[in-house]
């Protein structure tokens, strides 16, 4: 087996699993970069309809109820954390290993812990939504629910065979996180976590 020095772009040239561990990570580092180009196109195009250019300003009336701005949170952070991650993905295309250590850390750990605590808070506050906001003081006197709060702006009656890309988006994240994190993280282990710890090791032999 040869080692790769830090830095390189060189992978690990054979191993007893190399054929099975880099197409996983290379499926997993697919995965995890193609979903989150579709992440920020989706959002991106959503809170700019919605916020930006909609009737009701970049805020909206979100903030009016309880659910409006749990839906205004998740799409917001969506955008920003999709458009960070595609950043580090294209980075990965220059052969240089420090962005792939990044990359791995972004998705693999950050991504991963970002999208349960957000989803956990999204549940909590929708719940508590159910309970404190009140339709006879606001959306009776306003009708702006399905232009502002539904899941994504496809859900109008122009586009009802649509409404259901965000669910499927979010069901995509959940699988992303489930098996593109354990496949990247064998293929980093093939291509680069055994090759450092074994320039290490020779390092502190001489």
């Amino acid at each position: 087996m040869s080692a790769s020095t830090v830095g390189d772009m060189s992978r690990i040239a054979r191993a007893e699993d190399g054929v099975s561990a880099d197409a996983m990570g290379m499926i997993g580092w697919g995965i995890y970069g193609g979903l989150n180009v579709f992440n920020f196109m989706y959002f991106a195009d959503l809170y700019y309809k919605r916020y930006t250019m909609g009737i009701y300003n970049w805020d909206g009336l979100s903030f009016r109820t309880i659910w409006g701005a749990s839906v205004w949170f998740k799409t917001m952070l969506h955008v920003v954390m999709s458009f960070v991650i595609m950043l580090l993905w294209c980075l990965t295309f220059i052969p240089w290993s420090g962005f792939w250590y990044a990359f791995y850390y972004m998705t693999v750990y950050f991504f991963t812990g970002f999208y349960l605590v957000r989803t956990a808070l999204l549940l909590l506050t929708q719940v508590i939504a159910l309970i404190g906001d009140r339709f006879d003081t606001e959306f009776y006197y306003h009708d702006y629910f399905q232009e502002q709060l539904v899941m994504g702006h496809e859900q109008g009656h122009d586009a009802e065979e649509l409404q259901w890309e965000e669910y499927k988006l979010e069901a995509a994240n959940v699988m992303a996180v489930l098996l593109a994190g354990p496949m990247f993280s064998a293929g980093m282990k093939f291509w680069y976590f055994n090759a450092d710890a074994k320039y290490a090791e020779a390092s502190q032999e001489n």
